[in-house]
């Protein structure tokens, strides 16, 4: 099974820039702290991503410029704290948990959000 171009660029960004691995990153951001995916759709990554508050947003990023093309907050209702969870994509659809209520609830929505807005 081979890695979209999306992966790669993706991949790349992991190592250091300078390494020795023969990889030449089309981009590098070394701001996000990801904590799910990278799940390739449409020429976008998305990403789930934690900032330094410890909130956490879905976000998508230009596989070939790395620019963020959207980004949403997100929640994760019952799941449990420290489990992976990597976003879901379907047919161009993500599935984003999103969240319904006060910032400590634990109350999400569940959304179908287009990756690549037409």
């Amino acid at each position: 099974m081979g890695l979209s171009a999306a992966a790669l660029a993706v991949a790349a960004v992991a190592w250091p820039v300078g390494s020795t691995a023969g990889a030449s990153p089309a981009w590098v951001d070394g701001g996000l702290h990801v904590v799910g995916g990278p799940v390739a759709s449409g020429g976008r990554v998305v990403v789930l991503v934690s900032s330094p508050d410890r909130s956490v947003w879905l976000e998508a990023v230009d596989a070939k410029t790395g620019a963020v093309k959207w980004k949403l907050p997100e929640g994760f209702s019952g799941i449990t704290a420290g489990v992976v969870t990597d976003p879901v994509v379907h047919d161009g659809i993500v599935l984003a948990l999103v969240p319904a209520g006060a910032r400590t609830s634990r109350l999400v929505r569940l959304e179908g959000v287009r990756v690549v807005f037409r």
